[in-house]
């Protein structure tokens, strides 16, 4: 996308408040929520044959015990491609994506929280991508546990 055909930042923000105040504004905003997930759901499940949404290395048998949630994976042209462990195959996987900013260029990284078994894998990532700060953006229960872990933001 061309300079002159982005949207300002500031009319993105603008648009998105607009949208939140849109959800919180309903007697029940944690069914407009749920909605939107579903809507949002839907939507990735039809794009998910795309070349530039394929998901192929998180749905590899090697590294599907390394997703939190089975259905939420990595885009292969945009994840975190961790320094291999020679003859370890998906030694170079977490489900992490870059994410660019509003300027074009990658500013982000977004990652499941890690789970007992991709913790050395997730500070790999921190240290291999020199990750200055980490936001955790989620909840702090799970399915009635307290979580352990972080995302990068």
């Amino acid at each position: 996308m061309k300079d002159e055909e982005r949207t300002p930042l500031r009319t993105v923000l603008i648009n998105f408040l607009n949208h939140i105040e849109n959800l919180e504004s309903d007697k029940y905003p944690e069914e407009n929520y749920d909605s939107e997930f579903q809507d949002l759901k839907l939507f990735s499940e039809g794009v998910k044959g795309l070349k530039q949404y394929s998901c192929i290395e998180g749905e590899k048998e090697v590294n599907r015990k390394k997703n939190r949630y089975k259905d939420i994976l990595p885009f292969d042209l945009s994840r975190v491609i961790l320094n291999e462990y020679a003859g370890i195959p998906g030694s170079d996987y977490i489900n992490a994506n870059y994410i660019k900013g509003s300027s074009g260029s990658i500013a982000y990284i977004a990652s499941q929280g890690p789970l007992p078994n991709t913790v050395n894998d997730f500070w790999r990532m921190v240290v291999q991508c020199e990750v200055q700060v980490i936001v955790m953006a989620c909840n702090e229960e799970e399915a009635g546990k307290v979580r352990k872990s972080f995302l990068i933001v």
